[in-house]
């Protein structure tokens, strides 16, 4: 395998699986336990986004070592401007904070509020995980 290939396959099943909760949730929004696997598929979908932006901006920068002083901020803003993400740090923000908000405390008003941004986030994932994929196929 090719050093520069980015590994895609734990992304993959995530957002898979994160759509077969937004899939689930969309038919009962009433169901907390329905609800809190969603949230929790968001987080970990949300994880591995971060990582693989991270990676991929490791490998296509001409300084590799200066992506891990980046603040979150900045590596969106980087992958950004390189084309992968959908969406700036405007968005990147809200999903940030309702990642934060997700694992610091269990308030069932705020749950509720996570889980209707999360379908946002969904594509964002999708766009991410094609533009990596086109990536992997071009190197």
């Amino acid at each position: 395998m090719n050093i520069d290939k980015l590994d895609l396959e734990p992304l993959q099943k995530a957002i898979r699986s994160l759509k077969t909760s937004i899939d689930a949730y969309t038919l009962d929004k009433q169901n907390e336990f329905i609800r809190d696997s969603f949230i929790k598929r968001f987080e970990y979908s949300y994880e591995l986004s971060h990582k693989i932006v991270k990676r991929y901006l490791s490998i296509v920068s001409p300084h590799p070592n200066s992506i891990n002083q980046m603040t979150f901020q900045e590596l969106i803003r980087q992958a950004y401007t390189k084309g992968i993400l959908e969406n700036s740090w405007d968005m990147w923000k809200l999903y940030k904070e309702a990642r934060n908000n997700s694992s610091h405390s269990y308030n069932e008003d705020k749950a509720i509020t996570i889980a209707n941004d999360i379908e946002i986030f969904y594509s964002e994932a999708i766009y991410l995980l094609k533009k990596l994929q086109d990536y992997n196929k071009n190197i």
